[in-house]
């Protein structure tokens, strides 16, 4: 377990010196009880806020670690869950979408681990794997809402194997429903995708269209005046799918997206006269609300899971730290 916390804990200098070893060798190919590789804990770099507090370091250390465990370690091995590197580092988590929010708010843009996902996609890491949920790294990059989503960034993703217009998830979701949910963030987004051939018509599984989405979306719970917002929205989709007829579609309920948008429209006109604009998202209940709640339990599971392991990491690591020491001086 000695590789497994050093790149748990982002210590290049550790890493360097295990690597330095037979011993440390054969460790990069370990895996620990979930089926993890120490490059599966260093790409879950972004949750060490106990020593890293800037995301300029968290990001320098990680980039450094990965470029020391890449040569020596299969970028494509998933862990127990189906998730290889690629999808570790991409997931979404809130301390990160905090930490990147707080600079989006001094004006300074957020591109965290950026050049960590560049070196595992130049590495041969392949975007088009699923996890055993079904989702692929665009799910992440897509979904993980602590920035705009890099052009620049998505066209490498879609250049290693991601594809477009298939389900990005277990619920049949392409990556343009995913990126609609998170509107008006995701605006840029959504125009890239649709731009790239992203087809507003597909439906997932429960017969929605993007454009059932959309008045769903992050932006009904963020602005007053959510019409134009998605009104705009619903214009691309008309343009790019040449169906002036795209509004009224149904969906597996008979429900169709111009139905969606009056209702939407309607609660938050009742929540904003019930208790102002703090209360003005989608009404409690609805599909949309359900299932950002089990998002942020989902979330606040993995966290759990994930102290309980770093609290017996720390437990060792000033153990593990005098390993290191006795390692780089004996050489054993």
């Amino acid at each position: 377990m000695l590789m497994h916390i050093a790149a748990t804990f982002l210590d290049c200098d550790a890493v360097e010196v295990l690597l330095g070893t037979s011993e440390g060798r054969e460790m990069v190919r370990m895996r620990d009880k979930l089926g993890r590789l120490p490059i599966h804990w260093a790409a879950d770099c972004g949750h060490r806020g106990t020593f890293m507090e800037t995301e300029e370091e968290i990001s320098r250390r990680a980039l450094e670690t990965m470029k020391l465990l890449l040569p020596h370690s299969p970028v494509n091995d998933p862990n127990a869950s189906g998730n290889t590197p690629l999808h570790i580092i991409t997931t979404f988590e809130r301390r990160i979408w905090q930490m990147a929010q707080a600079q989006l708010d001094e004006g300074r843009p957020s591109h965290f681990n950026d050049a960590v996902i560049q070196l595992l996609l130049d590495h041969g890491a392949d975007a088009a794997l699923c996890n055993h949920k079904g989702e692929t790294a665009l799910t992440h990059i897509i979904t993980r809402g602590d920035y705009l989503a890099p052009a620049a960034m998505i066209s490498s993703i879609l250049a290693r194997g991601a594809v477009l217009n298939e389900a990005a998830d277990a619920k049949g979701n392409t990556p343009l429903h995913l990126a609609v949910k998170w509107l008006p963030i995701c605006l840029d987004t959504v125009k890239f995708l649709l731009k790239h051939g992203a087809d507003p018509i597909l439906a997932n599984a429960d017969g929605d269209t993007a454009a059932h989405i959309a008045p769903r979306s992050q932006a009904t719970n963020e602005d007053n005046d959510v019409t134009r917002e998605i009104e705009y929205v619903l214009d691309l989709f008309e343009a790019a799918s040449g169906d002036p007829e795209l509004r009224d579609r149904v969906n597996n309920a008979g429900v169709t997206p111009r139905e969606v948008l009056d209702k939407e429209q309607a609660c938050l006109a009742k929540r904003l006269r019930e208790g102002g604009e703090e209360n003005a998202g989608s009404e409690k209940g609805s599909g949309i609300w359900n299932e950002r709640e089990r998002d942020r339990e989902r979330e606040r599971d993995r966290e759990r899971e994930r102290q309980g392991a770093l609290k017996e990491m720390d437990q060792t690591y000033d153990i593990t730290v005098l390993h290191m020491y006795y390692i780089r001086n004996k050489r054993i």
